[in-house]
């Protein structure tokens, strides 16, 4: 039951409103120590990760980019440009 830690510190630090990748990373630790893994085992595992969803990262960055400059005008400008040709 005590290897439930993690949930317990997610949900106060959401509560008092911490910063959400620390409170996050707080609980990856705690729970990884009471489980028993070594601390430098379980930095590998969120390094492994983080290498993992780094694609899916820079992909929702391009569609907010995209999303950002349809609402300031990216299509008309383009259709102005290529009417001009």
């Amino acid at each position: 039951m005590i290897k439930l830690i993690g949930i317990l510190i997610i949900l106060v630090g959401f509560v008092i409103k911490l910063d959400t990748i620390a409170v996050v990373l707080a609980a990856g630790v705690a729970t990884g120590l009471v489980a028993g893994i070594d601390f430098v085992e379980i930095l590998e595992i969120l390094g492994s990760a983080f290498i993992q969803t780094r694609y899916m990262t820079l992909l929702l960055l391009t569609l907010a980019v995209v999303g950002i400059l349809e609402r300031n005008g990216l299509r008309e400008r383009a259709s102005i440009c290529i009417s001009n040709l």
